[in-house]
């Protein structure tokens, strides 16, 4: 009987970093499924209305809608940093998207990331794309193919394979 095993490289030479493209690839990933998810179980929708009229049921209509829009994308924001955070700091270092396409995020000296770093990562990435994601382009023009908040926060996004042994 063969076990998979899923590992990245230990020796710096041999780890393959993870390009743009399989990164873009994984966030579309991602978010499809999360977006989904949101929606088949209208989690934001209900959620948002519950929570809005529970605190503002006593203000004009105006207030109210942009109370709702503020606490949808509050909810919104939650779930996919829950999403990401928790499954980048857990055993298996990678969101769902990340595991398709064969990526893994580790540390400095190749190990498991904080929860704290993988949080910092999905609120800096967030601010990226609000520049227009300009700290996403670095890894199209770097060598070691590393965005700017992979150099800040001190992580790698890289290439791990399927390992056979029995």
């Amino acid at each position: 009987m063969a076990i998979t095993v899923y590992r990245a490289f230990k020796q710096e030479e041999e780890t393959v970093p993870a390009g743009f493209w399989l990164r873009l690839a994984a966030w579309v990933i991602d978010a499809s499924i999360v977006s989904f998810c949101l929606y088949f179980v209208k989690i934001v929708p209900y959620g948002a209305v519950a929570i809005t009229t529970l605190l503002f049921s006593d203000r004009p209509a105006e207030a109210y809608a942009i109370n709702y829009w503020v606490i949808q994308t509050s909810i919104i924001i939650i779930i996919f940093w829950l999403y990401y955070s928790v499954l980048e700091s857990s055993l298996l270092q990678a969101t769902i998207g990340k595991n398709l396409v064969k990526l893994k995020v580790v540390g400095e000296f190749e190990e498991r990331i904080a929860f704290s770093k993988a949080s910092g990562k999905f609120f800096l990435n967030i601010l990226s794309l609000l520049c227009l994601g300009i700290g996403q382009a670095f890894a199209l023009f770097t060598k070691d193919k590393q965005t700017l908040i992979d150099r800040l926060l001190d992580y790698r996004v890289v290439r791990h394979y399927e390992v056979e042994e029995t």
